[in-house]
């Protein structure tokens, strides 16, 4: 799981997870944030975005913009006001929020009640994805 402001992320599943409210994207929206949070304030190129998540493939830069605007209607975010991406002028995209993987193998977040059930509910999306 990855922290990203409000949200938890789960690359694996795609789904982003804030509260009780839970958001899925679709597997190039989950790509391009997964890169974004790999390295977040890093400014990533269009190209290098395009070659990241469709390697090998030829395609117009509309996909990679329509995977922005995915992830920003998602997130709530404003591209002229962006909480979480940014978007460098004829440079590219950074994620502004630091991203922070939320490890899963501390013993003190299985405690019950420690989390308020986060952490139950997060073993429950792995093990959905493993079914």
């Amino acid at each position: 799981m990855i922290t990203i402001g409000d949200w938890l992320f789960e690359p694996r599943s795609r789904r982003l997870i804030a509260g009780q409210e839970e958001r899925r994207l679709s597997p190039k929206a989950g790509a391009v944030l997964e890169a974004l949070a790999e390295s977040a304030g890093h400014l990533w190129s269009r190209d290098e975005l395009l070659e990241r998540v469709w390697p090998g493939v030829t395609v117009g830069e509309e996909v990679l913009t329509h995977a922005i605007a995915e992830l920003r209607r998602i997130l709530g975010d404003n591209f002229r006001d962006p909480r979480y991406i940014e978007t460098v002028h004829k440079s590219g995209y950074r994620l502004k929020f630091p991203a922070h993987h939320a490890p899963m193998t501390d013993a003190a977040d299985r405690r019950p009640g420690a989390d308020g059930g986060l952490s139950h509910y997060l073993v429950y999306l792995e093990a959905c994805d493993l079914f």
